[in-house]
């Protein structure tokens, strides 16, 4: 193995890793992500444990909780976002998911 390569995997960066890192920025839990998600429970900590693969569909409605782009928590591609950034989106997303359930329309639990 040379150097080039073990530095790399050194420092790889999973998607899971960049997920937990922006919803830490964030300063929420998995199970909110997973409520503005709306996604199942405990979706967000099995993608965070690289436990198994995950939808991209489930994967883009993350991103924008955490108002973060799926090139960035899939590759580590572009921008990374700042705290306040990540904030920003979630306090949007609480807003988005208030809104909804008052017009009773907030999304479901995705299977």
């Amino acid at each position: 193995m040379t150097l080039a390569h073990k530095l790399s995997t050194l420092f790889d960066v999973t998607l899971g890793e960049r997920l937990r890192s922006a919803r830490l920025l964030a300063g929420i839990s998995t199970k909110e992500v997973d409520r503005l998600a709306g996604t199942t429970p405990g979706h967000t900590w099995w993608i965070e444990s690289s436990k198994g693969g995950t939808e991209v569909g489930t994967v883009d409605k993350v991103t924008k909780v955490l108002g973060v782009s799926l090139d960035y928590l899939i590759r580590g591609e572009g921008p990374k976002p700042s705290a306040k950034q990540i904030r920003a989106a979630v306090e949007a997303a609480r807003t988005a998911r208030a809104n909804a359930v008052k017009g009773g329309s907030a999304p479901t639990e995705a299977a």
